[in-house]
């Protein structure tokens, strides 16, 4: 008996709701000079 592959997705397009991995990243912080 043969085992079918499995199916896997091919993405053709991504759409980012938020950007919540660079949000805050250059955000002004008193204790921080380096920002």
């Amino acid at each position: 008996m043969t085992v079918p592959p499995a199916q896997v997705p091919v993405w053709e397009r991504y759409v980012a709701i938020g950007d919540s991995f660079t949000e805050g990243m250059v955000d002004p912080d008193p204790n921080d000079p380096t920002r």
